[in-house]
């Protein structure tokens, strides 16, 4: 992947896509919008109560792989079969409601990982492009700062701590894994 190109007058441009036009910032804060009032239009129809604590998640099944074929394949059974080996009273109908809800809610969530996916890889461009920016923008006040234009070592000193964990890669005194 490319990340920058020189020009012929020595300064760094970036060659990551084109910033984000007014309909791309638009088009995200309505989408945004738009799944918040999903959200919260979903949430007031389910009423599951509370959200799950992680040791409430891990006594409940999930219908993975394995479970949700024995849910689909014991539904079938079931329903080909009513009245042979059920109780009475056994509550089937609600029982193939439930496996309609969660194929809805199946779908749902594999809506919901292709959206995650897609903001996420968003997210990741654009954030690289803008580090990188970032790191040019620092680089050239070091530059100015070393030749001593007035404010450029006040700036560069002001981005400096973003810097101070860091030392140069590798150190002359210890010996890499392939000198040991």
């Amino acid at each position: 992947m490319k990340r920058k190109t020189k020009t012929t007058d020595d300064s760094i441009s970036p060659a990551a896509d084109v910033p984000p036009t007014d309909s791309v910032l638009s088009a995200i804060a309505d989408a945004t919008a738009q799944v918040k009032k999903i959200l919260d239009d979903l949430q007031s129809k389910i009423k599951i109560g509370t959200i799950l604590t992680g040791s409430e998640r891990k006594r409940l099944f999930s219908a993975g792989g394995k479970h949700y074929g024995f849910i689909i394949h014991a539904t079938d059974i079931a329903r080909a079969n009513p009245g042979w080996f059920l109780p009475y009273k056994f509550p089937l109908d609600d029982m193939t409601t439930d496996r309609n809800l969660l194929e809805q809610t199946r779908q749902l969530t594999h809506t919901l990982e292709r959206l995650r996916t897609l903001a996420d890889d968003f997210q990741l461009k654009k954030s690289d492009t803008l580090y990188h920016n970032a790191l040019n923008i620092y680089h050239l006040l070091k530059v100015h700062a070393r030749s001593r234009v007035p404010g450029a070592d006040d700036l560069c000193q002001q981005l400096a701590p973003h810097f101070k964990n860091r030392g140069k890669r590798g150190s002359k005194d210890k010996p890499t894994a392939n000198e040991e």
